[in-house]
């Protein structure tokens, strides 16, 4: 599931409808400032270069990965 904007994914997660999200710090920093509220960071850090899109094997997905 992938979520437009952080207060959505966070959202999501506080119904249960997400174990855990990635976002960036500012972004998190910013709600938990709004918000008076806190969320746990994984200890392991995600960066640009660890991110994959997976595609579906087929023409569409074939035309998607070639973007």
């Amino acid at each position: 599931m992938r979520e437009r904007t952080v207060p959505q994914a966070i959202r999501m997660f506080f119904l249960g409808r997400l174990d855990a999200f990635a976002s960036t710090d500012s972004a998190v920093y910013k709600w938990e400032n709004a918000s008076n509220n806190k969320l746990r960071f994984l200890d392991e850090r995600l960066y640009a270069n660890d991110v994959a899109y997976y595609f579906a094997k087929t023409d569409e997905g074939k035309a998607l990965e070639m973007r």
